[in-house]
């Protein structure tokens, strides 16, 4: 079976990353600040974005943490993280 480098997850994550920061660029540099300074904008804004997506679209079920929980009887249950 042939595997995937990334997963969907990731791959979404780092292109709406490279996305985020190319605007953030591109804006930089229209508004006239010098190359590098708006290569170093799109450096932070690709960081920003990929950090925010990361925290934001959930991970797999498989490969999310678990946590405990009280039960009804008020014990603690271990469940996966949903």
């Amino acid at each position: 079976m042939k595997r995937s480098l990334l997963s969907l997850r990731a791959a979404v994550v780092l292109s709406l990353g490279m996305v985020g920061g190319a605007g953030a660029g591109t804006l930089s540099l229209l508004a006239g600040h010098p190359t590098a300074d708006s290569a170093l904008c799109a450096l932070a804004g690709a960081g920003a974005v990929i950090t925010f997506l990361d925290r934001v679209i959930a991970a797999d079920r498989e490969t999310a943490p678990e946590r405990a929980v009280p039960g009804p009887d008020g014990s603690e249950q271990s469940r996966r993280h949903v």
